[in-house]
Parts: C-alpha cells; structure tokens; sequence
C-alpha cells in the first residue's frame, strides 16, 4: 500500500526530513528506516488500519513519561510532524486513514542477533528490564486496561483455539500448559502485582550496543503491546524468549532473573507465578502460530518463533522444570535478597500432573 517512494514524500511533506528508506519487519504494522542526508536515523511507523488513536496515544504518553525519567535507559522519543503533532493522519492506496508517527532511531543490535548470550549480557538484559518496570510504575493509562491476546495472564483465551494446532502430539502438549496455567498461575493472581507493562521483550525487540566484547543493554524498541497487568509478566515474557534455542535454558534464565531482581525485587507469590506465566507465553506464541499459518500461511515472519517454541515446551514438559519458588528459610516478608538460592539454585521439580 505504500512504495518507499510514497514514504520518503511523506517524511518531507510532514516532518521536513529528506531521507533514504528501507522496510523494516513487522507483525501488522508497517516499519521504515529512515537516513536524512545530515545522517540521523528515524523510524518512521504506519499503523495497521484496526489501530485505535487510543492505543497509539498510549503509547505516546509512555514515551513521554520515559523520557522524563531518570532510568539510564535509551528509549524511542517522539519527533512531532511540522504541526507539533505526534500522530499525523494519512491515506493509503485504498483510501483508508491510517495513522504514522516517527521515531528517533535507538542504535544497537537485537538481542536475537548477538552471540554468545553470556551470562553477563542476559543478567544486563534482566537489569534494564527491571528499570523499565521500575519507571513504568508510576505511569497510568485508561488504554492500558483492554485484552491483549499477548498477555500471559489472560492465555485462557488460547483453550477454544487449541484445536487449529494440527499436529495432535503438539495439541496434547499445548493443552497441558493451559491446564498448568488455570492450576498454577490463576490463583497466584490476587497476591500479584499488576501494573503498565511494556508487554514485548522479545529478542527482537531488545537492543544490545555493538561493542563485542563488552556489551550493554541501552533499551527495547516496539510499545505496541503495552497493558495493565500482573508485572512479573515483564520478566516472565523476556524469559520465555531467551531461554528459546539454549542448551540449558537454566543458563539464560538464572542471570536474566537475578539482573531482573536486582532492579525490581521479585515477592515470593511472584516468583511462585513465574514458570506457570513464561509457559502461557510460549503456549500463547504456538497458538498464534498455528492460528497464522491457516490465515495467513505465506508470512514467514509470523512464523519466526513457531518451532523454538515448541521446542522449548517440550523441554519443560519432558524436565518438569519449574522456576524456584520454595518456601523463605527466613521469616514471612523478608527480602528475596536473602533467599540468593531461590533465584540462583536453578529451576526445581515441577509438581506431578
């Protein structure tokens, strides 16, 4: 619907930027990259025509909040088109409005693209994430409170659709995590924390700096999937993706949560959740895939976590893994500071079925 040609007129006729263009990936939105001759960079974003000007202004408002925040963290900010406006109305081939903002450009490599993921880098990960946790606590929105199919606490909704998983080993295998959410996770819910979370801490969408030896963790990109829910979320979704291809997901797991705790001490009812909640990510993940592939079964990048998902359902179903949540040796209400073995003795058994 739009020709990098028609991008780069609109990056001039609304922002006053001449620029290069390249396509970026995306789910259902469409993503430029944008190089002005002065050589900044921009991302330049086309909401998909279902988008609600409230979920963008949503996002909006958590740039702004971020940017006012003093996290150490390198978030997108806002660049307003020649109106001062951050979201600008513009019209497709087929005459629908959709809406575009643009976005300074975060330098840095997805996570998904560096090797190795030393135990270093995934506990500075786990600490960025712990600061933006931190930061959005105090952030509100009335768009935040909606269903967000993505959202680990709300995987119910996965149970009426487990049957356009064709591969019926993959079904019962799906149907266990389910059941293992609504037992273990659900009524966890009302000791849990919930507040704004970013929601999408994919490996695609953590940006890792390009010093090769020592690298740090400068921010996320991508706030489309922001909602009001339980916070360990946070943790659990970045998780689930970065043990995802590891010879032992223990590896990834141990130092991300540390790195994580150490900005933004975990309860123990959260640490109780966290395993239950990762796994409703996967299971979400896998469902969406199969779902994708009978819609829309050309798009490969719909696919791109299908098969390490399974994999690593497998590997938790087959291990019986579960992440740490034994029972403080102190007494009721201390610190998980002093539990270290609760969050660095590894995953324990998980309970028979």
């Amino acid at each position: 619907m739009f020709h990098l040609s028609d991008i780069a007129q609109l990056a001039q006729t609304h922002f006053g930027i001449a620029a290069q263009v390249g396509a970026l990936p995306g789910e259902i939105d469409l993503n430029f990259l944008l190089t002005a001759s002065d050589g900044r960079q921009y991302t330049l974003k086309i909401a998909n025509p279902k988008e609600s000007v409230a979920n963008l202004e949503m996002q909006n408002a958590a740039l702004i909040h971020l940017a006012n925040q003093d996290w150490d963290l390198e978030i997108p900010r806002l660049v307003p088109n020649q109106q001062n406006e951050n979201i600008t109305f513009v019209k497709d081939s087929l005459g629908q409005i959709r809406f575009m903002r643009l976005l300074t450009w975060v330098s840095g490599r997805p996570l998904a693209q560096v090797n190795p993921h030393t135990p270093e880098l995934l506990y500075r990960v786990g600490a960025m994430l712990g600061k933006l946790t931190r930061a959005f606590a105090s952030f509100q929105h009335p768009a935040a409170h909606r269903f967000l199919k993505w959202d680990p606490s709300q995987a119910l909704w996965t149970k009426t659709h487990l049957s356009r998983i064709g591969d019926p080993v993959r079904q019962d295998l799906a149907a266990y995590f389910a059941d293992l959410f609504e037992r273990d996770a659900a009524p966890l819910f009302p000791k849990l924390r919930q507040s704004v979370t970013y929601g999408d801490a994919n490996d695609y969408n953590i940006l890792v700096s390009e010093d090769p030896l020592n690298p740090n963790v400068p921010g996320v990109i991508d706030f489309g999937d922001m909602v009001f829910s339980h916070t360990v979320n946070e943790l659990g979704i970045a998780l689930a993706y970065a043990m995802m291809d590891k010879p032992d997901p223990l590896q990834a797991a141990i130092p991300m949560a540390q790195g994580f705790h150490s900005e933004f001490p975990l309860t123990e009812p959260e640490v109780q959740a966290l395993f239950p909640l990762l796994c409703a990510r996967l299971l979400i993940s896998v469902t969406c895939s199969a779902i994708n592939l009978e819609e829309a079964p050309d798009n490969a990048y719909l696919q791109i976590s299908d098969r390490p998902a399974w994999d690593l359902l497998q590997r938790l179903r087959r291990s019986r893994l579960a992440l740490p949540g034994t029972p403080s040796a102190t007494p009721a209400g201390s610190n998980l500071v002093q539990k270290k073995h609760a969050l660095s003795n590894g995953l324990k058994r998980m309970p028979s079925d």
